[in-house]
């Protein structure tokens, strides 16, 4: 008897789930959305201007409108270029948010808490996204560090599997470092407005040697991407070079590989050129810098 009922309740939850979806895909139709919020990937080694570059997502047009950037920094790399070229921003246009949680150990040690780190991550995506359906003034999101992110996944991964730092894990478990990883930037691609994924050269794919255990979680990170930037410095006899090249774009195929300078500095006069909008007018027209 007790059988037949729990028979009968799951025909009817399957009946009601297909008439659910009938309806949503044949009687209620989709709203498109009159923009796509980007979600890009700005990746390359170490002092190749990353974070320079998805700073000046963030124009003179949005402040006039009052719009705000939010920088989820991981390992504190936004910090000199606030300091240095944003100060007058800071609270005001650009929220800075320094997401690692210390505590202290028995011996009174300060140690980093890994899962209220990603926690605390996850916390301000949400907080934002409230802030933007009150406000509507958030422009982007930043997420500096990805790869920094993966490393404390998995060491919150060693720590609940008692596995010691340079222990050796079993494939099964680097799954629970994956998962903890590829939620949070699930979370962060889903947001309403634009994202940026700043990561290091272990996310480039022709950089980073083949592995097994690295190879799924990295192949993920590339793949939910809608446009990736490769950053690269090029030095020359006169002059260092950073320039950015389109490594995918879903929304114009054809811009892919395309490359441009966007800063220099002279190495005789130490003079600087900065022109993010090169490459940033390739992700949005509404970056060329135009009033």
């Amino acid at each position: 008897m007790w059988g037949d009922e729990k028979q009968e309740k799951t025909r009817k939850s399957k009946k009601n789930f297909i008439e659910t979806n009938r309806q949503m895909l044949f009687e209620k139709p989709l709203t498109l959305p009159e923009e796509v919020p980007s979600c890009v990937m700005i990746y390359g080694k170490d002092g190749t201007g990353k974070t320079g570059l998805s700073l000046s997502v963030l124009t003179d047009k949005d402040i006039k409108k009052g719009q705000k950037i939010v920088i989820v920094d991981l390992d504190s790399g936004n910090l000199p270029l606030l300091l240095e070229y944003h100060k007058d921003k800071v609270n005001k246009h650009i929220l800075y948010r320094d997401p690692v949680v210390w505590e202290t150990d028995d011996d009174g040690m300060p140690i980093i808490n890994y899962k209220e780190t990603i926690g605390h991550i996850n916390s301000i995506a949400i907080a934002a996204k409230n802030r933007w359906k009150e406000k509507g003034d958030i422009k982007a999101i930043i997420l500096d560090g990805g790869s920094k992110l993966l490393k404390q996944a998995e060491y919150q991964m060693r720590l609940d599997r008692y596995i010691e730092p340079a222990g050796e894990v079993s494939y099964r478990f680097w799954a629970e470092r994956n998962k903890m990883f590829q939620e949070t930037l699930e979370l962060y691609k889903n947001l309403p407005f634009d994202k940026y994924f700043i990561m290091h050269e272990d996310f480039v794919p022709h950089l980073t040697p083949p592995s097994k255990e690295m190879a799924a979680v990295r192949q993920f990170a590339n793949q939910m991407m809608y446009q990736k930037i490769y950053c690269e410095r090029i030095d020359k006899a006169v002059a260092v070079e950073f320039a950015a090249t389109i490594d995918k774009s879903k929304f114009s195929i054809g811009k892919e590989g395309k490359q441009e300078v966007f800063a220099s500095a002279n190495k005789s006069d130490e003079s600087f050129k900065w022109e993010p909008e090169k490459i940033l007018r390739h992700l949005k027209p509404s970056y060329a810098g135009d009033d």
